[in-house]
């Protein structure tokens, strides 16, 4: 067990790099770019209000290396859910379906989030792109959406 803790550690040790390199990934990959973006920081900026609203604690409180900040849903989790449904119909959903498990999976392994916290975060995370899709598909014909070319 502490070989593996010691493996998934990584991705909290260098979490930012990891994600600015697989959102420049997405840019060059996923067909629409901009809801992809348009997601991302939707459910960045959702994640913690959400954590905050539900106010459940993580497996780990009161543990000295537990971060303070409640746990439902995890926000590693909900970023790696935008990435799994932005890669669909792209071959990069072969690499980014794996990694959202893995990632989900590492978050509880480490401790910090249970395993319904980090479905949680899976799913709100897929839930937050296909609104953001929604809503752009919805609107496809008006003029903002063709000017900004939001479904290229």
């Amino acid at each position: 067990m502490d070989l593996a803790v010691w493996a998934f550690s990584w991705i909290d040790e260098y979490y930012y790099f990891v994600l600015a390199l697989f959102t420049i990934i997405g840019l060059y990959g996923f067909k629409h770019k901009k809801i992809f973006i348009a997601a991302l920081l939707l459910a960045a900026l959702l994640s913690p209000i959400a954590k905050n609203f539900y106010a459940v604690d993580r497996p780990c409180a009161g543990m000295a290396e537990c971060p303070d900040s409640y746990g439902f849903p995890s926000i590693h989790s909900s970023v790696a859910g935008v990435f799994a449904v932005a890669s669909m119909g792209t071959p990069w959903l072969f690499f980014f379906l794996p990694a959202a498990l893995l990632i989900a999976g590492s978050r509880v392994l480490l401790g910090v989030h249970t395993v319904s916290q980090a479905a949680a975060g899976l799913a709100f995370g897929a839930a937050v792109y296909f609104l953001v899709w929604l809503a752009v598909n919805r609107f496809r014909h008006s003029k903002f959406v063709k000017k900004h070319g939001l479904l290229e």
